[in-house]
């Protein structure tokens, strides 16, 4: 057996890790797909030398992610699997370089679909939102431009013709509806989100 060609599940539902199974051996035909219901079990697999690890995020002795974080450089393909949809985790694994984020919402055939563009080489991630848009209006998208700019409140006001009371009341909806503390955060977790698009000039 090529090393290439084996895949890693671990997850600690049965019912839902032998449907994942399934649906990595439909997408997968020819890989050696493997299970482990903990960390402990899975650190004993990566003797099969995996090319795809596919590992839940809350597991009986640690968390998913962190243990992915460690697999870099020795497992190629590194993806989270998640019952919930937080917008923290889903942009500290793509910071952390995973390859995907698997709601596990979807259906066996969007499983397989970004199954299918992460073995392509792409990134596969939902918006930290949890739905398909950025979390965020197009005004407060404007205000977070005119921030990642490096502009004051009173100067992006006058842009947008507001007040400056006005651009500090977007900020604080905006620092509420992605989870962080200041502007450089909200700026930082945008771009990584790709939700910022800034022009070459500025």
């Amino acid at each position: 057996m090529n090393a290439a060609d084996v895949a890693l599940v671990v997850e600690d539902h049965p019912l839902y890790r032998q449907a994942l199974l399934d649906t990595l051996q439909a997408t997968l035909p020819g890989w050696h797909c493997l299970a482990a219901s903990t960390l402990a079990e899975a650190r004993l697999a990566l003797a099969q030398s995996p090319r795809l690890v596919l590992a839940d995020q809350r597991l009986p002795d640690g968390e998913g992610l962190a243990w992915l974080v460690t697999l870099a450089g020795q497992v190629p393909l590194r993806l989270l699997l998640s019952g919930a949809d937080e917008p923290r985790l889903i942009l500290h694994a793509r910071q952390c370089g995973l390859d995907a984020y698997l709601p596990k919402r979807w259906t066996p055939p969007q499983i397989s679909d970004a199954l299918h563009r992460v073995l392509q080489g792409q990134r596969c991630f939902p918006s930290a939102s949890g739905g398909d848009d950025a979390p965020l209006t197009a005004r407060q998208l404007e205000v977070l431009r005119l921030v990642g700019r490096g502009l004051p409140s009173r100067e992006i006001a006058q842009r947008l013709g507001v007040t400056e009371r006005t651009v500090k009341d977007h900020l604080s909806l905006i620092f509420i509806r992605l989870g962080v503390r200041n502007r450089a955060e909200a700026v930082a977790q945008a771009s990584v989100a790709g939700w910022l698009v800034f022009d070459s000039a500025e």
